[in-house]
């Protein structure tokens, strides 16, 4: 089902100046910080292929994502952009502080200063170099010893993957609702829950949005159990439209743990809000006079 078929609508799109140097210093920094680790659980034998790559950019994108946040990014290209980019140097940052440190060593064995360090350091032949040398001493998966040209094939789809998981979430985040109006993101809040029997019945009130009634339903107390529970984003602040989520909550008795699958998710406007809220409450006091 597509974005405009659940009857949700898209943010503005808006790119504040400030929200591109909140993405870029904070994305960075999370890039850099997940490079270094990298660089530490290569060293000391730790690094497992796939999974590491996966975690760097997954960290350069929540940086990336913080930028969002802070700075209001509602323009999910820019976000996803940069948090490609901050993917990507997570993974190769890896290797390229893994040349520094080869450097700083060889200069405290041939006597020279810090200066040489950084200046070879970014000397793109330099860097070319070592690469070339890491790529032919490999690594060994299991029992076979990967070198060369399969050392850059895997290499590619581990930077394919910490690029393109850095890109997603901060694209999914900036095409979070937003009110313009109050300046602030929607947040999620539960409002309902009832019993997972009445899920046929639960679907039929909102096919025919007789949302009094299907809050009157849901208007049991929280557990964690089988039930149906309602979701609600909108803005904390003002009565505005809400995005409405309802999901079933099983249990899974092989795994022993409860799995929760959304079944509907659609927008409401501000009166159909209110109409549920009020409805939940009557039914809340219902039950608590029983």
């Amino acid at each position: 089902m597509s974005f405009a078929e659940k009857g949700l609508e898209r943010n503005s799109g808006a790119l504040p100046a400030m929200s591109i140097v909140l993405m870029i210093l904070i994305g960075f920094a999370f890039a850099k910080l997940a490079a270094i680790l990298g660089l530490i659980a290569l060293t000391y034998g730790f690094y497992f292929l796939i999974v590491f790559p996966l975690l760097q950019g997954l960290l350069g994108g929540a940086g990336v994502v913080i930028g969002v946040r802070v700075g209001r990014c509602r323009n999910a290209t820019a976000a996803g952009l940069i948090g490609l980019l901050c993917g990507l140097w997570a993974y190769a940052g890896m290797y390229w502080f893994h040349h520094l440190w080869q450097l700083y060593r060889d200069a405290q064995y041939n006597g020279e200063n810090l200066s040489w360090v950084f200046s070879t350091a970014f000397q793109w032949e330099q860097f070319k170099g070592f690469m070339a040398l890491v790529a032919q001493e490999g690594y060994t998966i299991k029992k076979a010893h990967v070198t060369g040209l399969g050392f850059w094939i895997i290499g590619g789809i581990e930077l394919v993957m910490a690029g393109g998981v850095g890109f997603l979430l901060p694209w999914a985040s900036a095409k979070e609702p937003y009110c313009e109006g109050c300046r602030k993101w929607y947040t999620n809040k539960a409002v309902g829950y009832g019993a997972l029997e009445q899920m046929g019945t639960a679907q039929l009130l909102i096919h025919n949005r007789s949302w009094a009634e299907l809050g009157a339903l849901c208007s049991g107390p929280e557990n964690k159990g089988p039930a149906i529970f309602l979701t609600l984003k909108r803005c904390p602040q003002c009565a505005s439209a809400g995005y409405l989520t309802m999901s079933a909550r099983s249990v899974d008795k092989r795994k022993k743990q409860s799995v929760a699958q959304i079944v509907k998710e659609f927008r409401l406007s501000p009166e159909e809000v209110n109409t549920l809220l009020a409805g939940i409450a009557a039914g809340g006091q219902g039950v608590e006079k029983r």
